[in-house]
């Protein structure tokens, strides 16, 4: 179809149709109803945010014992973990999470009696163990 002919069927087409704000009529307001959707949207985002910051009970794991001990598997999710670790006795605690490959995430060797809280971050999903030596009683528990 020559150049000429398109721009007659097109001039064409809106005449017949009625033109509103550059639309033919029928059509739809493309820019309002993308606008209405980013209003929607940015609403929905508040939301969200909103009520993952007011979460009253952080996801997490608890261990207690005396002495040394390495747990049995648990998830962990990619992101950051926050260790609070409470010793009591004498001498020395030392926590590690292990992941599956044994790659070691240690956090330190404190001394007795300990409270105090660390973080570090996961890098990936997967099952962990937390190994604890001591020449105490502790208590560990590690928060997402």
């Amino acid at each position: 179809m020559p150049r000429w002919a398109l721009g007659v069927l097109v001039v064409g087409m809106i005449a017949i149709g009625g033109a509103a704000n550059g639309r033919a009529q029928g059509e739809p307001d493309l820019a309002a109803e993308v606008a209405a959707l980013r209003t929607r949207v940015t609403a929905l985002e508040r939301r969200v945010a909103t009520r993952v910051v007011g979460a009253a009970v952080p996801e997490g794991v608890r261990f207690a014992g005396r002495g040394d001990v390495v747990s049995e598997p648990f998830p962990l999710r990619e992101g950051l973990v926050v260790v609070r670790l409470e010793a009591q006795g004498e001498g020395e605690v030392a926590a590690t999470l292990y992941d599956a490959r044994g790659k070691a995430l240690p956090f330190g060797t404190k001394k007795l009696p300990y409270a105090g809280s660390m973080a570090d971050g996961i890098p990936g999903n997967g099952d962990f163990v937390l190994a604890v030596r001591s020449e105490g009683t502790w208590s560990v528990v590690l928060e997402q």
